[in-house]
């Protein structure tokens, strides 16, 4: 079976590119948790209630 050159560039540059998935895991539940608390300011930010408000 013969595989072409680039096919074996590819794949161990995908390889070398990733973390262990446990960091990979960690990046990506901190990136959603980064949009989640973004989402919950802009929602603060644009609600005619003020934070002292909601207490």
């Amino acid at each position: 079976m013969f595989i072409p050159p680039s096919t074996l560039v590819e794949d161990s540059f995908d390889k070398k590119s990733r973390g262990s998935p446990e960091r990979e895991t960690a990046f990506l539940l901190r990136k959603e948790k980064e949009k989640r608390e973004r989402e919950v300011r802009e929602k603060l930010d644009c609600s005619p209630l003020s934070v002292s408000d909601l207490d």
